[in-house]
């Protein structure tokens, strides 16, 4: 586990329909995925470790159908 304990406490009591996250740079190298879910919320990790630009594009209709690019 990386990451604040108060804002998955958070995310867990209130369960918004999405999550956006990004200050831990190596955490998507690390886990292998830039996208989990906490019960019915959906989480996306923009952070990046290379150069490009990490972009995630989503429909607040359809989160779970989220696409993320390197540009």
């Amino acid at each position: 586990h990386a990451g604040s304990y108060a804002v998955r406490e958070f995310i867990e009591e209130n369960q918004p329909l999405l999550s956006l996250h990004g200050h831990l740079h190596e955490s998507t190298t690390l886990s292998g995925s830039w996208m989990d879910k906490i019960g019915n919320t959906v989480c996306f990790n923009a952070a990046h470790t290379g150069k490009e630009l990490s972009v995630i594009k989503f429909d607040t209709e359809n989160t779970e159908n989220a696409e993320r690019f390197l540009i």
